[in-house]
């Protein structure tokens, strides 16, 4: 769930963020444009790749490749994965809505528009941020 942070200090405007964590990487995402949303998946094995991207990928997504049920698909598997939870989380619904609903390819949930970037936390992980309109800029930190 995006989080609005407000003081009450009157005309300080209010800033969003939002947290994620996977195998010891945490994301941060902190904003005043709107709701937001980040998410990060560390990319492991899977017992059922194909089964998950069939159940859990809108049609679009599912056309991107053919080898959803190889090792080979699984980066963009949790791309992709990553990309729908950080729009879920922006609109403060978490996974509580099928993720076949949420079109990464256009940034979309239930006909709305998110803007969205991927983010590379990492060796071995994925990420991205989902916003309600795009920010003017962007700037990444990370810490040993």
């Amino acid at each position: 769930m995006s989080a609005r942070g407000d003081d009450g200090a009157g005309d300080a405007p209010p800033f969003y963020f939002n947290l994620s964590h996977s195998g010891g990487l945490a994301l941060c995402a902190v904003g005043q444009f709107g709701e937001i949303g980040v998410d990060i998946e560390r990319i492991r094995p899977l017992s059922y790749p194909g089964p998950l991207a069939r159940d859990h990928l809108s049609p679009e997504e599912w056309r991107l490749r053919s080898d959803w049920e190889t090792a080979a698909a699984r980066p963009e598997f949790f791309r992709i994965w990553a990309r729908k939870e950080a729009i879920l989380k922006a609109a403060g619904f978490g996974l509580s809505r099928p993720l076949g609903r949420v079109d990464t390819i256009r940034g979309e949930l239930d006909g709305r528009s998110w803007w969205l970037m991927d983010l590379f936390p990492g060796e071995g992980f994925t990420g991205a941020v989902a916003c309600s309109r795009a920010p003017e800029s962007v700037r990444q930190w990370s810490w040993p």
